[in-house]
């Protein structure tokens, strides 16, 4: 029981550090940003994600991928996430992230765990859907948005 206590509690500040990528009282126009990201392997995968609007940490595809994931051992999975943003001009940070299954594989293949992070000043058009994407390896880390329904390079 005290082991659940703790994990929600866990769960309670990690959920504190994140807020809405929508401002209070914002009713303006709407566009959608998705994460993306891929297996390389049962226990290896690339995440890309909008990790910040605004100075604003928000939830992406790396942080839901590990709460689906915990508990499964050397196991990973990626889920999919999106979320609606204003559609102004922002500041966001995109980011780029290789993860393994379980802590200690981290660890132990640090040498591997390539990240790549960019800010860009972007207005997305409403109504429209963007997706993060990128690339990781030992010679190339990039990461870039782009248009989900043409597949144009945005940044």
């Amino acid at each position: 029981m005290r082991t659940f206590f703790i994990w929600v509690l866990g769960l309670l500040t990690l959920s504190a550090c994140v807020s809405s990528p929508i401002p209070e009282n914002y009713s303006g126009p709407l566009a959608t940003i998705r994460d993306s990201g891929f297996l390389e392997t049962a226990n290896r995968a690339q995440f890309f994600y909008l990790s910040e609007i605004d100075g604003k940490k928000i939830d992406n595809v790396l942080s839901a991928s590990k709460k689906a994931n915990a508990g499964r051992g050397f196991s990973m999975s990626t889920v999919e996430h999106a979320r609606d943003v204003p559609a102004k001009a922002s500041t966001l940070v995109l980011e780029g992230r290789v993860s393994y299954g379980a802590p200690i594989q981290e660890i132990m293949n640090s040498s591997t765990v390539y990240t790549v992070q960019r800010t860009v000043n972007f207005a997305p058009e409403s109504n429209k859907t963007y997706v993060v994407k990128g690339t990781l390896t030992s010679e190339r880390k990039e990461v870039w948005l782009e248009e989900a329904a043409s597949g144009k390079r945005i940044e």
